[in-house]
């Protein structure tokens, strides 16, 4: 939990246990399954109609699109679960609401930028492990997920089966939670500080990490192979700085 600030440690301990690591994994789990499932078509239409030439451009304009919403999001919960006489209970329900939210959010966001580098063709198995690599390894995802490909069906995952795609799922989810899902818990543990706080800390929590996420996933898509086309030229913008000038 050393993503929370320090004067929220003691305020969480009361109930920092109800928010289970098999509760924030199945959370996470169905939420992906719910992104790769039926978020591909609406992603491949926003990145289309994303403003924007270049790469960078439209790198920003994601960032700019989902920012509104999913920062906006991280304030609303960090205030209802911290409304007074609102108790631990609703602080926990509207946690665990929020990581499945989110992370729904988030996966629209890696589809968005897979579509943007030009994929075109993939199967939800595929479209699964694309998002899991991303929330799970950060900016290694790349290579773990090659290196994971390679230990469970012998092959580079630019040619991995739908088989060898079911394994990695496998595998990776067993990984949601010392990943991924600590930090959402982090963050929705960070909601139940008292009124206000809890409010900022959400929506700057938020904002940090879909900056992360979008560097994340980019990198993963600028290293990965695409099956259809001839990976094109494409840096990374830095959103970490120069947010005032864009």
């Amino acid at each position: 939990m050393s993503d929370l600030p320090a004067s929220s440690e003691g305020h969480g301990k009361g109930w920092r246990d109800r928010l289970t690591p098999d509760e924030i994994t199945r959370t996470v789990i169905d939420a992906v399954h719910t992104g790769a499932e039926s978020r591909w078509e609406p992603a491949q239409r926003r990145a289309a109609a994303l403003f924007g030439v270049t790469h960078e451009q439209k790198l920003i304009a994601v960032r700019k699109h989902f920012q509104k919403e999913v920062v906006g999001l991280g304030t609303a919960t960090g205030a209802v679960a911290a409304l007074p006489g609102a108790g631990t209970a609703t602080a926990l329900a509207t946690g665990v609401a929020d990581i499945g939210w989110v992370t729904v959010r988030n996966a629209d966001l890696i589809l968005t930028v897979a579509a943007i580098h030009g994929h075109t063709e993939a199967e939800v198995e595929e479209r699964t492990a694309w998002i899991l690599a991303v929330l799970v390894f950060g900016d290694d995802a790349a290579a773990s997920f090659d290196q994971l490909a390679r230990e469970l069906g012998k092959k580079a995952a630019s040619v991995a089966t739908s088989a060898t795609m079911k394994k990695m799922n496998k595998a990776m989810a067993k990984k949601v939670f010392k990943s991924y899902g600590t930090k959402k818990g982090a963050l929705a543990l960070g909601k139940a500080l008292p009124f206000g706080v809890g409010a900022v800390f959400g929506a700057t929590s938020s904002y940090r990490g879909l900056k992360a996420l979008i560097r994340d996933a980019d990198l993963f898509f600028r290293q990965i192979p695409r099956a259809d086309a001839t990976p094109t030229l494409a840096t990374t913008v830095d959103l970490a700085k120069g947010d005032d000038e864009a």
